[in-house]
C-alpha cells in the first residue's frame, strides 16, 4: 500500500490556512480594543516565537538533509520572525494598560 503525498499535504496546507485566517480574526478582534491589546499582542509573540523555533530547526537539526535553498529560507524566515517578535514584545510594552474596574 503507497500513499500519495500531494494529497495530503494539500489538505495540511487547508488546515494551516484555516488556522491562520483564525489567528487574523483573533488579532483583528483583540489589538484595536483597549482592553484586548495585551492578550492580542501577546498571542502575536507566541506565533512568532513558534514559527522562530521551526526555522531554527530546520536551520540547526535539518542542515545536512536540508538544501541550500531550503536552509535560506529557513533564515530569512527566522529574520522576519524575529522581526515581528520584536515588534509585538515592544507594541505590548507600549500598549496602554486597561483600566481596572472595581468589582460590586
Amino acid at each position: 500500500m503507497s500513499i500519495e503525498v500531494t494529497p495530503v499535504l494539500q489538505s495540511i496546507c487547508r488546515y494551516y490556512g484555516a488556522t491562520l485566517l483564525t489567528l487574523a480574526f483573533l488579532f483583528l478582534h483583540y489589538i484595536p480594543f483597549k482592553e484586548k491589546q495585551g492578550p492580542g499582542l501577546r498571542l502575536g509573540m507566541m506565533l512568532s516565537m513558534a514559527y522562530m523555533c521551526v526555522a531554527g530547526y530546520r536551520v540547526v537539526m535539518e542542515k545536512d538533509t536540508a538544501t541550500a535553498g531550503a536552509l535560506a529560507a529557513a533564515n530569512k524566515t527566522m529574520i522576519l520572525q524575529g522581526v515581528t517578535l520584536a515588534v509585538s514584545f515592544f507594541g505590548f510594552k507600549a500598549a496602554p494598560k486597561p483600566d481596572k474596574k472595581k468589582k460590586k
